[in-house]
């Protein structure tokens, strides 16, 4: 920070006039101390300084006016405190001294903010290896070395007995399970995705905000964008070009049956394929989609309960009119 030029002459327009009561030099004189300010320039900001509270001086003198009783305490203290401070930054040694100790505070400040979010990202006792990277950027901009940032880390996890997760080797291509889409598997995710849509019933539901962006998340990890996972939801809540999820049935080419070469030694008569009927195998069933617990914006906790039937009413004895018959 810098010392406007000119000083405002009004305190209540001007905050910097408060510095003087700093225990840090570099305060009290306006300045920060990644400035680095040169001898001539701490000399400049102490006689600013000084002339703006000797001009405040005859304020002692008015003990009912505001500004009076504003600035009294700086009337007595800031001029010495001035003084101090000038003497401290003038000294080369002191100054070093000094530095020293602002460097390790500013770092002890900013460990502690780091342990502070590295306790926001770990879950269940666990931080992922995502989250530990990006703990590690975030050091790194409050001005932590890697090294420090990795202790503060392993240093929170040790004392909280949570642990980093290990590093998941990605699982060969062959590896996916049937139905379930990945980006790089080459299929097509907005069937895929259509199909999850269809088999969770969404048509049926009342969709919310959470559960819309829910869906959302689901087709943008199966590869899509935005604006293609929008577009196939609505597509799926209004019916427009629904698809069947199941997978279209496969069926068996015919298989021709051998025959016996003819006793008379000729060339046999010519076979006569046996056609047998297409063989259709069972449908794989859908996957169901089954979305966790949330709460909503007011803190409700919301379950998600799929598509289903049930009964409703009583044939009780002494069940209302209005309850019976029971309906489905």
């Amino acid at each position: 920070m810098a010392l406007p030029e000119p000083l405002p002459d009004d305190p209540r327009k001007w905050d910097g006039w408060k510095t003087y009561g700093s225990a840090n030099p570099y305060e009290v004189l306006g300045f920060d101390p990644s400035d680095r300010p040169a001898p001539d320039a701490i000399e400049s900001a102490y006689r600013l300084l000084v002339q703006w509270w000797q001009k405040k001086l005859p304020l002692r003198s008015q003990p009912a006016n505001p500004l009076s009783q504003l600035l009294r305490p700086g009337l007595d203290e800031a001029p010495q405190r001035l003084a101090e401070a000038k003497a401290a930054l003038l000294d080369p040694a002191r100054r070093a001294e000094l530095d020293a100790s602002l460097a390790e505070q500013s770092r002890a400040r900013a460990a502690s903010e780091l342990a502070r979010y590295v306790e926001f990202s770990v879950h269940d006792g666990r931080l992922s290896r995502a989250d530990h990277e990006r703990l590690v950027r975030f050091g790194s901009g409050l001005g932590l070395d890697e090294a420090m940032c990795h202790r503060v880390i392993e240093s929170f996890l040790t004392e909280q007995g949570a642990v980093l997760e290990a590093e998941v080797v990605a699982e060969p291509a062959a590896a996916h399970t049937r139905g379930t889409a990945h980006p790089s598997d080459g299929g097509d995710p907005a069937a895929e995705f259509l199909r999850m849509l269809a088999a969770a019933r969404v048509e049926d539901l009342r969709i919310g905000p959470d559960q819309r962006e829910a869906f959302l998340n689901l087709g943008t990890s199966l590869g899509l964008d935005e604006d293609q996972a929008e577009e196939l939801l609505e597509q799926a809540i209004f019916g427009v070009g629904a698809v069947d999820p199941s997978p279209p049935p496969k069926r068996v080419p015919a298989v021709a049956r051998p025959t016996a070469p003819s006793p008379s030694g000729g060339a046999p008569p010519a076979p006569k394929p046996e056609v047998r009927p297409a063989a259709v195998l069972p449908p794989v069933e859908a996957p169901v989609l089954r979305l966790p617990p949330f709460r909503n914006g007011i803190g409700m906790e919301m379950l998600f309960l799929g598509a289903g039937e049930f009964r409703m009413g009583s044939d009780g004895p002494g069940a209302p009119p209005n309850e019976s018959p029971v309906t489905r």
